[in-house]
């Protein structure tokens, strides 16, 4: 064989293991994949009565409104199929102000984990949603809706905050969770770390949470957190909060396209453990709501939320809630939405909550409150 011919096979081998190596990197990178996500919701709001910190009526307000059905977020998210049916994952998340730009301190305050999934379930490891809020989430008359649902009133009337960063029962920080399904049951359980030195309990977190979905969905949670305090009266203080639900599509059996869902939250927390008012609660919030699908593209609801705290007098909170979704694609939605709140002359925002974020919603006591908006909600 000449110099000439051995040069050319030697290349061709070369030639062939290279496309041979590519293939194998191209088949292993199709495995893996990342992805940009999140979502813009704005909109138009106009309350009614708004009141000042000391409680005065200081007349209407009207607003360009962030987050009106959901908040606006995005995140990055990637899986890696490991074989045999393993896969890793890792999720960051953060949420944003989009009629201003702003952010919250925490950048990635929603989630920032990484875990591993398979036939045995899922561990993730960091920042991430409770168990017990994603139980909520099954059977909320509102699916815990940004404004007007049980979101705020499940956050506040728990503690938050801390060195732990464990942020009122929605996210959790420096946690480890487990979730597996069991057929049509779906289970999770999480701990999170308090990370004081010499007091394993100090901080600590455990959220529970349950769902059933068959012809009806039915979800239970359990939350407790502990005070971050490690001497002093404040040492084991800590809230507890429990919640049950239903929900029952009528098109499951033959009828048309309704849904009733109802929902009864407790929550209890004494003084020492509250990151907000320095008060305890006893806060009992009953909600019961019907979702009518009228064509293809809308969904009708009706809902109506009561919160009573029994450890503050006339701590209540009744709220009636109408709305509308049309769905323009599988991605853009447009909603109108009205609320009736009546607040009792002693309520406190354990039971004020029911309207979403304290700030400018914060209504006029002992009097009828009306909130209207209206809004587009983009997700990508």
């Amino acid at each position: 064989m000449t110099k000439l011919s051995t040069f050319h096979h030697s290349l061709k081998r070369t030639l062939v293991s290279a496309a041979l190596l590519m293939s194998a990197v191209g088949a292993a990178h199709a495995q893996s994949s990342v992805t940009i996500y999140g979502r813009v919701d704005l909109g138009y709001q106009y309350s009614s009565k708004v009141a000042n910190a000391a409680g005065k009526d200081i007349g209407s307000v009207s607003e360009l409104a962030n987050g009106g059905i959901r908040p606006s977020i995005f995140g990055f998210k990637g899986t890696e199929d490991l074989g045999g049916g393993l896969k890793a994952f890792f999720n960051l998340e953060s949420h944003f102000d989009a009629g201003t730009g702003s952010t919250t301190s925490t950048f990635f305050r929603r989630q920032a984990n990484v875990g591993l999934s398979g036939d045995w379930g899922t561990v993730t490891l960091g920042r991430q949603y409770t168990p017990a809020v994603l139980a909520l989430l099954a059977t909320d008359p509102r699916a815990i809706k940004e404004q007007f649902s049980a979101l705020y009133t499940f956050a506040l009337n728990q503690a938050g905050g801390g060195t732990n960063g464990n942020d009122l029962g929605i996210f959790a920080a420096n946690a480890v969770s487990y979730a597996q399904d069991f057929g049509p049951v779906h289970i999770g359980a999480l701990y999170g770390f308090g990370e004081q030195a010499d007091k394993m309990k100090a901080g600590n977190f455990l959220s529970f949470g349950a769902t059933y979905t068959g012809p009806v969905t039915v979800s239970a949670y359990y939350n407790e957190v502990k005070n971050t305090a490690t001497s002093g009266p404040a040492e084991g203080a800590k809230s507890k909060q429990y919640g049950v639900g239903a929900a029952v599509p009528f098109s499951n059996f033959g009828l048309p396209a309704l849904t009733v869902k109802g929902q009864f939250i407790n929550s209890k927390q004494d003084a020492l453990n509250d990151a907000i008012g320095g008060k305890e609660s006893d806060t009992d919030t009953f909600a019961l709501g019907l979702d009518y699908v009228w064509s293809p593209a809308n969904t009708a609801s009706i809902s109506y939320y009561h919160s009573d705290n029994n450890k503050i007098s006339k701590d209540k909170t009744g709220m009636l809630v109408l709305s509308n979704e049309t769905a323009l694609s599988k991605r853009t939605v447009i909603y109108v939405q009205t609320a009736i709140v009546d607040a009792d002359k002693g309520s406190t925002y354990f039971t004020q909550s029911l309207l979403g974020p304290i700030g400018k919603l914060n209504p006029v006591l002992d009097k009828t409150n009306v909130m209207f908006g209206f809004g587009i909600s983009h997700s990508f």
